[in-house]
């Protein structure tokens, strides 16, 4: 199974950058910003159809919202 969101969450890996970046209270000085390889796919479409006829699987939470829960269970479970 293809597991994802839904296709109106789709984001650019800037996007999810700055997701990050905002949650930890950082800037993009960190990040070095490469251009794309010619055969880069800007946007990796997630289909989850059959989880979601097989699995129920209905996902609820966002990037935006779901990121910044996923970090400080992160940061709780290795004591960062």
């Amino acid at each position: 199974y293809n597991i994802g969101g839904k296709p109106e969450w789709e984001i650019t890996i800037t996007e999810l950058s700055d997701i990050i970046l905002d949650h930890l209270g950082k800037d993009d000085s960190l990040v070095t910003y490469e251009d794309p390889e010619p055969m880069t796919t800007e946007v990796k479409q997630v289909n989850s159809q059959k989880a979601r006829k097989h699995l129920d699987h209905d996902p609820s939470v966002s990037p935006e919202e779901g990121i910044p829960q996923m970090i400080d269970w992160y940061e709780q479970q290795y004591e960062l």
